[in-house]
């Protein structure tokens, strides 16, 4: 025997007639669709959510009917043949996978009236061009990870928080604008995009884990001067990076600027970043992670700072156009391949004498054969088998 409450839930075609004057809109809709040869919609009934839950064999063009307020989980996922979808002002819910893997919907426009919006939502999909409503307060998770063709999206003043992967390998994205009010953005949200400038505005603590990582075309990115941490593997493979203005400071004449509070720089955060040429790190800095700046390729200048106490593994490794360093006396260690394979590096100047240098710091540093060692107003030049020695070392 038929159960009457799932025959009042839940409408297939032009199932049977509900009792509510919502449910007789839902069954002439469905009915029409049928009259018309269009594709088939699941559409459910809850509490008086109505929830669009599945497409199916959807062809050319879609208009959500307005009783619709849920576009439920792969509601139209890997749907080959839909090429466009209006969206009407009463929805609130896109679930996960909406939209997923459709390859031919080119264009999307989502109302300001909505008020959640599932992860992956566009993901892996033909999008060339999102316009997100105001009102719209969260990018979530990888909603737009994978779409490729994607050149053109707009962030509308009422988002203030954007999840992990939001624009992963997202190729064809050439810039990004990110206003003041965003104030949580997810990790590796730009991982692999094609950007080549990115302006974040508003006031964040950090740059997020992995926010460039990957993309080869970055060139300039403008950040707020609130920036506390830059995150690990941040600008990772940015080959292309050759500027980063601080908004507020120009105190700098180095080609990347850093803010005046910084603290933290993540392991990795600028490795294989190949046009950087001069940095200057603030003295706020307290500490540097493991291969910051490894595989600088033409980095020249650097302005260690005088707050960080160890330079850690491979943090300067393989800068291959460094020619000279200052350690300041606040550096107590400098550890292993921190410096290995600056081929260029020819005059380091330390200015602790008690400093521990491990046994490979400088390893093939051919030109590299003796280092000034400051004590106050004098100068000892030592040679690096001396250097070693000092520490213990059996070179």
């Amino acid at each position: 025997m038929d159960n009457k409450a799932d025959r009042n839930n839940e409408t297939r075609g032009a199932g049977s007639m509900s009792n509510t004057d919502l449910d007789r809109q839902i069954d002439r809709y469905m009915a029409k669709r049928k009259l018309l040869g269009l594709g088939e919609f699941v559409i459910r009934n809850k509490k008086g959510n109505i929830i669009l839950v599945r497409a199916l064999d959807v062809i050319g063009n879609e208009v959500i009917p307005d009783f619709v307020t849920h576009i439920g989980d792969g509601a139209f996922e890997n749907c080959s043949g839909l090429q466009n979808i209006e969206l009407h002002d009463n929805i609130k819910y896109i679930g996960n996978r909406a939209f997923s893997g459709c390859k031919l919907l080119k264009r999307i426009r989502l109302p300001g009236s909505i008020e959640s919006i599932g992860a992956l939502t566009f993901s892996n999909s033909g999008i060339k061009e999102a316009e997100l409503g105001e009102g719209i307060t969260r990018i979530s998770s990888k909603m737009f990870s994978e779409c490729r063709e994607l050149k053109s999206i707009n962030i509308p003043s009422t988002v203030s928080s954007m999840g992990r992967y939001v624009f992963h390998n997202c190729e064809s994205l050439k810039r990004i604008e990110l206003g003041k009010n965003i104030t949580d953005i997810g990790e590796c949200t730009f991982k692999g995009s094609g950007l080549k400038e990115a302006i974040i505005k508003s006031n964040i603590m950090k740059i997020p884990e992995g926010i460039f990582g990957e993309c080869v075309h970055l060139k300039r990115v403008v950040i707020p001067n609130t920036i506390m941490v830059i995150g690990r593997h941040a600008f990772n493979i940015c080959l292309g990076l050759n500027t980063i203005e601080v908004i507020g400071n120009n105190n700098s004449n180095a080609n990347i600027n850093l803010p005046d509070g910084l603290k933290i720089i993540g392991i990795g955060a600028f490795r294989y970043c190949e046009k950087i040429e001069n940095i200057k790190i603030p003295d706020t800095v307290k500490e540097i992670g493991a291969e910051a700046f490894e595989r600088c390729n033409e980095l020249k200048n650097v302005g260690i700072s005088k707050g960080i106490e160890i330079l850690n593994r491979n943090i300067f490794g393989s800068c291959r156009s460094l020619n000279s360093i200052e350690i300041p006396d606040n550096v107590k260690e400098v550890k292993s391949g921190a410096f290995s394979k600056c081929e260029l590096l020819r005059h380091v100047k330390i200015y602790n004498t008690n400093i521990k240098i491990h046994v490979d710091a400088f390893y093939e540093c051919n030109r590299l054969t003796q280092v000034d060692m400051v004590n106050g107003g004098r100068v000892k030049t030592i040679s690096m088998y001396e250097l070693y020695s000092r520490n213990g070392y059996d070179i």
